[in-house]
């Protein structure tokens, strides 16, 4: 049996960093074996806060309607509080939702700043 209750998932992870004062976006998506399939950078209005849901957006919108498992991998604590919360009601939140409504096989997990989580050496830097 395998410990790994996601590795049956394809795994996309998500980061928003702001360095130098550039707010960049980044995506990269994993098979189960580990080989990257596709990877995304954006560069963000640099006015963006690191509270952006832009990342797991971009993710969904690259993925599309589909009936695949995907789990998506944030940082972001703050953001998957939000998609949890009722009081959120921010647009970006409430898309997010509604996409995650129809698409109920994707999973969103939370890890700490990607580290030492298997295939992050090879997300977009």
């Amino acid at each position: 049996m395998d410990s790994d209750p996601n590795s049956r998932f394809k795994k996309i992870f998500t980061d928003v960093s702001k360095l130098n004062g550039r707010v960049t976006s980044g995506i990269v998506c994993l098979n189960e074996a580990g080989d990257i399939i596709w990877k995304e950078e954006i560069r963000l209005n640099d006015e963006a806060s690191v509270f952006v849901a832009e990342a797991i957006q971009m993710a969904l919108k690259k993925v599309g309607p589909t009936k695949e498992k995907i789990v998506i991998f944030s940082d972001s604590r703050s953001v998957l509080m939000a998609l949890e919360s009722n009081k959120n009601h921010s647009e970006v939140i409430m898309k997010l939702r509604k996409i995650l409504l129809v698409n109920p096989q994707i999973k969103l997990n939370w890890v700490r700043a990607h580290v030492d989580i298997q295939g992050v050496q090879k997300r977009t830097p």
